[in-house]
């Protein structure tokens, strides 16, 4: 395996002198900052600094466009609770296709009898190459039920190209200055839209100060998400001020930081207000106190005041939600978080967050009365199958637009696994979850807790999972997540999703807001040195303050948390709070898997935003840059890997699911985030892929070798450098995200950068070093060098073949969870049928087919990627 080395600035690949690539990597960074214009979506100007797309489709060809009239998708959805209800649900679609040249919405969602309704079309995700636009679009309109049709049915309706020549006015919501984009809406949704005190959201803390934000006064930042005539979404951003002092203590500089996300909807008297509250404010602006860090924020309640004409209701009506709102002057106040009692404060730790799903309407005297819109229902799923004139539907299983996931791996068909069983199953799976968020409730408590829900509610929060953030172990480690869902079209399925993103949040404390509510950035902190740009303080996963703080954490007033300490007045639950750390970026998908699914499969606005969040962190965690004006790097960091690399280039170094994972919510972000944010970022990717390619050993492929404490054989040797089987697999996977979001047809160096380097990779894990002829798969762990000063990182010997290495290399016990997918990337790359040999000794032969059907469910989150390659080359697509 001759690897080949890409050299910076050349559309050839070669073997070039690693200290010049370096040296080139790094002045890619003004050249990076040119990539585009705004996060408006529009193309960079010529060159701008991405090449020209590439050539060559080792997944399959993309999907032509067509022409405007044809039926291209279709929709399936599970029949709501009302004859007339909100249709939405996400497809893939053709390169070229959306945003259209004539700036018209291209689709059409054509109602039972075949009538059209207005429709409006959002992007979800876009192609590598701006100029190829979206990738995968959401699509929205109001339809009706069939007559014959009852709650529940399983109904679907097309969507076709076709541009809209009649809008009505767009449902706009608030904040903003046009209103004549209102003019849709009903009269008492403009009545709150235009009152600036329509809306408050309250807490208070252990002296009764009261601290407020009112999201309609047109104070805090905006994004607008979505702007359509048929439903508008809008982040109003802003943080707690003191609004009414009790004078029995001294108040804090601020409260929690709030996000709303307010939802408006064509001609319908509701309201979506989903909040995000947060205790992770960054103190990166010095001109104001609103951001200072809090340390842990104590409270007694949080509370939000409406017209007493309206009522509010929420997802899962937890045990710390009341219902039954105060009614006093005229208003409705509703306790989303409600007292605890005996002047016991709630706790949140910095950091923290939580967020929760509302909605507010007039259509409610009855307490009982619940929205539509809270459950979900309408949420529509795309489904496989052919219009009129034979063309294959645009859907995850039609090859031309397998477009789901960074992957963009075409999904399996799990018809074998009979999809009504499958929505059976993942209805019981949202019953479950559903049970223990009303109730909250664990599986016996934290001391005997059964994983995941080991934790009862605690205050505010209903932690997933086990406190520690590292837990061993493959349990809810997935490269693809939501196959099931997608397939069986299962609106249960989603709504697990999103509660299970929910209780995943309430236990990562792991957020970092600046003033303005946006995710605080690795390019916030940079300062400019002398000789180099470096970052003030180290992080992984949250900051370091043993060296250093710019924050101002150490600053914080603890008069009001030594009032509480002194007074026995922190909440029973405060121990069981902090001891929940955040998922470690070894298992960091526990987190992420949820909301990537949520966002693929429903534009998720909140999902989006916590993805984004941890992308920052990530790469707060992971950057080229010194973190201290001396030049140092944190250990766990990209600058000592690359400093490792450039002196010893070619022998593997110390990387594997840590940064795999991190890597792949950096490409998940890549695929939905606006040009700017694209710019800002693509050198990093650049530089990343050229630190793996350099790293990679040249004598055996792999790219892991570092020291490993837990290798299970009790011959080891601590001179030895190892790979490990599952980290190599989620590596992989990572690089096949990287490859197909970031650079496929937009950077055509870099993409066959990667392609080599998967390739080698991909056939080590075949190679008698990593799999011993005969057995049935590969070592869990493979001794690839070794230095006999056990104290030094890089191997003096590489051992490029098991014959140069000692005897008992590899541990006795083999790994097949997570490499299943890895044989399908081999194949597609090479059309090497070695891949499949292998995949079918791996399944114990001779029908790796039937192996992977027969198995069911098992591990489909996994071995996905080599189902659907299997089913395609027995002809099941066809």
């Amino acid at each position: 395996m001759d690897q080949l080395r890409f050299r910076i600035g050349e559309d050839h690949l070669e073997r070039p002198n690693t200290a010049r690539l370096f040296v080139a990597i790094t002045s890619l960074g003004l050249a990076a900052c040119s990539l585009g214009g705004g996060e408006s979506g529009s193309p960079p100007p010529g060159g701008g600094g991405i090449p020209n797309p590439g050539i060559g489709e080792d997944g399959g060809t993309p999907a032509p466009a067509v022409a405007d009239g044809t039926i291209v998708a279709r929709l399936e959805v599970r029949a709501p609770s009302v004859d007339h209800f909100l249709l939405r649900g996400t497809f893939p679609v053709a390169p070229n296709t959306f945003p259209r040249v004539d700036g018209r919405d291209g689709f059409e969602i054509l109602n039972w009898n075949g009538e059209e309704v207005t429709t409006q079309t959002e992007i979800v995700t876009r192609y590598a190459n701006l100029s190829e636009g979206a990738d995968v679009v959401e699509v929205m309109g109001y339809v009706d039920r069939p007559p014959s049709a009852v709650a529940g049915d399983r109904l679907r309706y097309d969507v076709r190209q076709a541009p809209q020549d009649e809008f009505m006015e767009p449902s706009l919501p608030f904040g903003l200055q046009n209103v004549d984009d209102t003019l849709s809406l009903p009269a008492a949704v403009l009545d709150i839209g235009w009152n600036p005190q329509s809306v408050v959201i309250s807490t208070f803390d252990c002296y009764g100060n009261e601290y407020s934000v009112r999201p309609f006064d047109e104070s805090g930042s905006f994004k607008l998400i979505r702007h359509g005539p048929v439903r508008s979404e809008l982040r109003v951003s802003q943080t707690m001020e003191l609004e009414t002092p009790s004078g029995n203590g001294p108040p804090l500089p601020h409260a929690f930081g709030v996000h709303t996300y307010i939802n408006t909807f064509q001609g319908r008297e509701v309201i979506g207000l989903d909040m995000r509250f947060h205790n992770a404010h960054s103190g990166h602006n010095l001109g104001t106190p609103l951001d200072d860090p809090l340390e842990k924020l104590y409270f007694d309640r949080i509370e939000v005041s409406i017209p007493s004409n309206w009522f509010l209701a929420q997802d899962y009506p937890d045990p710390f939600f009341e219902p039954t709102p105060t009614t006093a002057g005229g208003r409705n106040t509703y306790r989303i978080v409600r007292t605890i009692g005996g002047g016991k404060q709630h706790v949140m730790r910095w950091q923290g967050q939580f967020h929760r799903r509302l909605a507010i309407s007039t259509d409610g005297e009855r307490a009982s009365y619940r929205d539509p819109w809270l459950d979900m229902e309408g949420q529509g799923f795309c489904v496989r199958g052919e219009n009129a004139s034979d063309m294959e539907l645009w859907s995850w299983w039609n090859r031309g637009t397998s477009r789901y996931f960074p992957q963009n791996y075409q999904l399996p068909l799990l018809d074998h696994l009979g999809l009504g069983t499958l929505r059976g199953e993942l209805y019981g799976d949202w019953s479950q979850i559903r049970g223990f968020l009303l109730n909250g409730t664990s599986n016996g408590g934290m001391s005997n807790g059964i994983y995941p829900y080991v934790s009862p509610r605690i205050g505010w929060g209903h932690p997933y999972g086990t406190p520690y953030g590292g837990m061993t172990g493959g349990a809810e480690i997935h490269i693809f997540e939501g196959v099931e869902t997608a397939a069986s079209a299962s609106l249960f399925g989603y709504r697990y999703l999103a509660a299970l993103h929910r209780m995943h949040t309430d236990r990562h404390p792991a957020a970092f807001y600046n003033h303005d509510g946006n995710p605080t950035t690795l390019e916030d902190w940079l300062v400019s040195g002398a000789s180099f740009d470096y970052l003030p303080f180290s992080h992984y996963l949250r900051p370091v303050l043993v060296a250093n703080d710019p924050f101002g954490f150490d600053a914080f007033d603890p008069t009001q948390s030594q009032y509480i300490a002194a007074n026995g007045l922190g909440p029973w639950y405060e121990g069981s709070h902090m001891s929940y750390d955040p998922h470690d970026y070894q298992h960091f998908i526990r987190y992420t898997r949820a909301p990537k699914a949520l966002t693929w499969l429903g534009n998720d606005s909140i999902a989006k935003d916590d993805l984004l969040m941890q992308a920052e962190n990530f790469h707060l965690s992971y950057h080229p840059h010194p973190n201290n004006q001396w030049g140092g790097g944190q250990i766990t960091g990209m600058k000592t890997d690359l400093d490792f690399v450039e002196a010893h280039p070619g022998v593997g170094y110390q990387t594997g699911r840590g940064e795999a994972w991190g890597l792949d919510v950096m490409s998940t972000v890549y695929a939905f985030a606006g040009d700017a944010w694209r710019s800002r970022k693509h050198h990093w990717f650049r530089t990343l892929a050229v630190l793996i390619s350099e790293g990679q050993s040249t004598c055996n492929g792999f790219i892991q070798s570092q020291h490993m404490g837990s290798v299970p054989i009790p011959q080891q040797q601590p001179t030895w450098f190892w790979r490990q089987m599952i980290e190599q697999s989620i590596t992989e996977n990572a690089l096949q995200g990287m490859r197909e979001t970031v650079f496929k047809r937009a950077d055509t160096s870099f993409t066959d950068l990667l392609r080599q380097v998967m390739m080698d990779s991909l056939y080590a894990m075949c190679s008698e070093h990593a799999w011993e002829p005969g057995k049935g798969a590969p070592w869990q762990y493979t001794a690839v060098g070794m230095n006999p000063d056990a104290s030094q990182s890089f191997p003096t010997s590489v051992w490029c073949n098991p014959y140069q290495a000692p005897a008992d290399y590899h541990t006795p016990s083999v790994d097949t969870y997570q490499n299943w997918s890895s044989f399908a990337y081999g194949f597609e790359l090479t059309d090497d049928e070695l891949f499949l040999d292998y995949a079918t000794t791996q399944g114990w032969g001779p029908d790796i087919y039937a192996y992977l059907h027969n198995n069911g469910q098992d591990n489909i989150q996994n071995n996905a990627g080599l189902i659907a390659l299997v089913q395609r080359l027995n002809g099941d697509f066809d």
